[in-house]
């Protein structure tokens, strides 16, 4: 499937950053930073910060990211994993 020009120019330019545990945990004020279009969750970094090295899958990783979408949807930025 072909990318759009237009798309595939707007996707160079946002600014999307990876967040592990620090970011879960301060994910409102790095969604109010300026400039930042988008978070997303390093899943095996948040895993290993958690005490779940290999293990993304864990009960508690995926509560903790089950949480983003929720706490992003006020300041309109993007998520995921």
């Amino acid at each position: 499937m072909e990318m759009p020009v237009n798309r595939f120019k707007q996707a160079l330019e946002s600014k999307r950053l990876q967040i592990g545990s620090d970011g879960i945990q301060n994910l409102e004020a790095i969604a109010a930073i300026d400039g930042i279009d988008g978070l997303f969750v390093g899943t095996s970094d948040l895993a290993a910060s958690m005490g779940h090295i290999g293990n993304p899958d864990h009960v508690d990783v995926q509560a903790a990211i089950a949480t983003v979408p929720d706490r992003l949807k006020p300041s309109g930025k993007l998520g995921g994993t």
